[in-house]
């Protein structure tokens, strides 16, 4: 049989395996959720820019409109000068 003599810097070296693990483990953990965060604070920032770039368009249409009216009330006050 194998005799082992757990002395007390055996133990203190598997403390420090078993915590460099776990530090391991944590960062790795921490890489993937920082990741997926990231990603969804891309689509988040993705949508609002989208959502404000249809917002301008409405307004330019609406503008758009508003001006197409205005010009087509001077052309027919101006064939009723003529």
């Amino acid at each position: 049989m194998l005799a082992v003599e757990f002395t007390s810097e055996l133990i203190l070296a598997i403390a420090a395996l078993i915590t460099a693990i776990g530090g391991i483990i944590a960062s790795i953990v921490n890489v993937r959720s920082s990741k997926k965060e990231a990603a969804k604070q891309a689509e988040d920032a993705t949508a609002k820019a989208e959502e404000e770039c249809h917002e301008k368009l409405r307004a330019l249409q609406r503008e758009m409109e508003e001006t197409s009216t205005e010009l087509y009330h001077l052309r027919m006050k101006h064939l009723e000068d003529a």
